[in-house]
């Protein structure tokens, strides 16, 4: 399993080592950014950077992880999963910001992104909350329970499951 995460912190922090020179609008001829005054532009700046230094955690966390005899590696294989996930929302919110700075001209198209990266993002979380075979995670498993209960203890949801 270390090789999966391993795999996806690199392609991570590659893409968003990227993003960060192939900046949203270019560049003017001075070198400064042209979008650089934009909201949107700096949200994109934070998120990118957020989504490169989780990642680059990540890595440095799996390589520790993987040495022989190693007796705190399920806390760094944790913390690394725990990373990687705020690295790929990170990158996911990168993407939105720097669409939206290009789209900016066109309100409908530039909403598109928001929607479709929260639909996702939503889905991902709704998914962990009520997933029975789901997996533990410290701390949080209280709000999991009750999440778990409001949509099986439900009689609406059970009228539809025996149909």
């Amino acid at each position: 399993m270390y090789e999966v995460h391993l795999l996806v912190a690199v392609l991570v922090a590659t893409v968003a080592f990227a993003a960060a020179f192939q900046l949203p609008g270019g560049y003017k001829h001075d070198g400064t950014p042209v979008l650089m005054d934009e909201p949107g532009f700096k949200c994109f700046l934070v998120f990118d950077t957020i989504a490169f230094c989780f990642s680059v955690t990540t890595v440095y966390f799996l390589f520790y992880a993987s040495r022989d005899g190693f007796r705190a590696r399920s806390r760094f294989l944790y913390m690394s999963a725990l990373l990687m996930v705020v690295s790929l929302i990170a990158m996911a919110s990168a993407f939105v910001s720097g669409m939206y700075l290009i789209l900016s001209k066109s309100r409908g198209l530039a909403i598109i992104p928001f929607l479709v990266a929260g639909f996702f993002i939503l889905h991902g979380f709704i998914y962990w909350f009520l997933d029975p075979r789901g997996s533990y995670v410290l701390g949080l498993e209280r709000p999991r329970r009750f999440f778990r209960k409001l949509a099986y203890g439900n009689s609406v949801f059970h009228s539809l499951v025996n149909k």
